[in-house]
């Protein structure tokens, strides 16, 4: 029996595939950009700009939706791993570093 008191809910789903099922979308991607190093060359904002942007200094900076204590530092959901992995990959000063 479901734990909201009845069968077929999301509590029996929770009983069924536990609550690791359900933690597993939601973690994060930490990305920092070494803004100090960055050549401002825009291939992270061409490869993914979903979540990199060239800013008005001329160099790269974290987009304000997935920004956290400043424009050098954010998370980002684990279904953009890939397009982050892909950016700092390319970065030709490597300046971008993920956790």
């Amino acid at each position: 029996m479901c734990i909201w008191g009845r069968e077929g809910g999301i509590g029996d789903e929770i009983l069924k595939y536990g609550v690791s099922g359900i933690v597993d979308w939601v973690l994060v991607v930490k990305v920092r950009i070494n803004r100090e190093e960055c050549i401002g060359c825009g291939v992270c904002e061409a490869l993914c700009g979903e979540v990199f942007k060239l800013l008005e200094d001329g160099k790269s900076g974290i987009v304000e939706a997935f920004r956290k204590s400043d424009v050098s530092q954010g998370e980002v959901d684990e279904k953009l791993r890939d397009c982050v992995e892909n950016a700092k990959e390319s970065c030709p000063v490597s300046v971008i570093s993920t956790e």
